[in-house]
């Protein structure tokens, strides 16, 4: 794929509306419980067409990527844009391949496009992509954006392969899992791998050695379709705790949700908690206690507590729709700025919410 038509994309470009707030971006409050009733919109992008299932944003710093599909006489131009919100402005933009699943961005000049079997790594200065990978089946960052993780394979049986970013130097570990992986990932000073073989085991791993730390044959919720993978992990800021998110009621789709939290060190369970939510998906963490969640029908945002696993709804004002993507919310690295895409049936809306100092 070549990323020319450099003209076209600036072209498009004029179609998507940018509204910002009198606000200065650049100076944020970290996000918390206690904090949730002074969040406002900084910025919002608009995009023609709703995409209710192709929405994507990715948010780095005061860094946002958001994704459009422009519909010019029945040929679909797919784009994707970094903007800054520091300096108010376009850093650059590339075209999207048909088969995009999600993206990550990684820095202002550097982003990870994931097509569902294959990932590619693209950035500001070349034209074609610096690194490709073939026989994807999962991928998850840290969230310092300084590790990457691969499972390569099938849906039986496969590797986990781990670089570091933003050079993509391959670590000389690999980790093997068996049933549909499901991976959680620590920051890089941390170096912790979790691995989910569906639901019938957790293992936790110091990538650096390559010892196992914890190893657990699952959680204690009971389940009607136990082939079904657990559906989410994310290690606690400080790495001594791990959340396991798994579909608890199976109707038509996943309509309860589990959760347990593990001590690592001892593999103990600290505490365990049901919601009637369709996902849970962990965008991430705002504090080392405060963990932002995204769920398809009913409180589209939520702020997670950790010591009791209680949810509070964010004060935003977003249409709820049960389609709603994990790859439609993201946070940034100091737990300061959300991007969450609004739903409308004639647009899409790409909206950035913060509390300025």
């Amino acid at each position: 794929m070549k990323y020319t038509g450099l003209f076209l994309l600036l072209l498009l470009a004029l179609s998507t509306t940018v509204h910002a707030q009198e606000e200065a971006p650049g100076n944020y409050q970290a996000i918390t419980a206690e904090n949730l009733d002074q969040l406002i919109e900084i910025a919002s992008f608009n995009c023609p067409g709703d995409m209710l299932y192709s929405a994507i944003t990715s948010i780095h710093n005061n860094t946002v990527a958001y994704y459009c599909v422009f519909d010019e006489s029945g040929d679909y131009d797919r784009i994707i844009t970094i903007y800054s919100l520091e300096t108010d402005e376009v850093l650059w933009q590339l075209p999207a391949p048909s088969t995009l699943a999600n993206f990550h961005l990684v820095s202002d000049d550097m982003i990870i496009l994931d097509m569902q079997s294959q990932i590619q790594v693209v950035t500001s200065a070349d034209e074609m992509p610096v690194f490709t990978v073939e026989g994807i089946i999962s991928i998850q960052l840290s969230p310092d954006n300084q590790l990457l993780t691969l499972a390569v394979g099938n849906y039986s049986a496969g590797n986990i392969e781990v670089y570091r970013l933003p050079d993509l130097e391959k670590l000389d570990q690999e980790f093997d899992y068996e049933g549909v992986p499901t991976i959680g990932l620590s920051a890089s000073e941390h170096g912790l791998l979790a691995i989910g073989e569906g639901l019938t085991r957790i293992r936790v791993y110091e990538i650096g050695s390559g010892n196992i730390i914890m190893d657990r044959p699952g959680t204690e919720f009971e389940h009607e379709y136990p082939y079904e993978p657990f559906d989410n992990f994310i290690f606690s800021p400080g790495a001594d705790r791990l959340l396991v998110g798994e579909c608890t009621v199976i109707q038509m789709g996943c309509f309860g949700i589990g959760l347990t939290l593990f001590e690592i060190e001892s593999g103990t369970i600290l505490q365990t908690q049901s919601f009637e939510l369709e996902t849970s998906n962990f965008v991430g963490f705002t504090d080392e206690n405060t963990l932002l969640i995204a769920d398809g029908c009913y409180n589209v945002l939520s702020t997670l507590t950790l010591d009791d696993l209680s949810a509070t709804p964010l004060p935003v004002e977003i249409e709820q729709t049960c389609l709603q993507r994990a790859s439609a919310v993201s946070i940034n690295q100091d737990g300061t700025l959300i991007s969450a895409r609004d739903y409308s049936e004639t647009e899409t809306i790409y909206r950035i919410f913060g509390i300025p100092h």
